[in-house]
């Protein structure tokens, strides 16, 4: 899905016409092009299976830092001793950026929407669309039949993120999900 189809179905919310690119000029533009950011970050934060990955990040030749890459929302790295700091991780015990071997981490990506499986992008799509709407139109039937969309995207959202992952009391509880990686990690280090 495009993001100026997202923002041309908030225009229509209010009766206006339709853009023909994202250069066009609009008082709502922008602000529908930050919504459809927020939303996009409500929903991919938490982690998905299209975003959420292990990497294993190997020291820079030049200064010897762990760099992550530029899209990452957040990143567990299986110690509470080595932590996020920008772009880099951080080795608090030894207090430095530096480190002389790999570390293996989890990451959640912020994936562009254009790039989103089609399922979450039409989830967002609609957050998007019934929020602006809300906010700026406020009527109250279209925004009872645009939380309708809403409702049925996000059954469609969450059916995908359940094909798509092995769901289960552990595997659907991000706390506990971490908290098995962690373990995993912790196992294989000691073996």
């Amino acid at each position: 899905m495009l993001k100026l189809t997202v923002v041309n179905r908030c225009l229509a919310t209010l009766g206006e016409s339709p853009l023909n690119s994202l250069d066009d000029s609009h008082a709502f533009l922008g602000t529908a092009l930050d919504l459809l950011d927020q939303k996009s970050l409500e929903v991919q934060s938490p982690g998905r299976w299209f975003n959420t990955e292990t990497l294993k990040l190997t020291p820079s030749p030049l200064d010897e830092s762990l760099y992550l890459p530029g899209d990452v929302l957040e990143v567990n790295t299986g110690s509470a001793h080595i932590v996020q700091r920008g772009n880099r991780l951080y080795d608090l015990d030894k207090g430095t950026f530096r480190f002389t071997s790999p570390v293996t981490v989890l990451i959640i990506r912020n994936v562009d929407f254009e790039q989103l499986p089609a399922v979450a992008a039409t989830y967002i799509a609609e957050l998007t669309v019934h929020r602006f709407q809300a906010e700026y139109d406020g009527d109250q039937q279209k925004t009872s039949l645009l939380g309708q969309a809403v409702g049925q995207a996000m059954r469609e959202f969450g059916r995908a993120e359940v094909r798509n992952r092995n769901i289960n009391m552990i595997h659907s509880h991000a706390g506990l999900t971490r908290l098995l990686w962690l373990t995993r990690n912790v196992r294989g280090s000691t073996r």
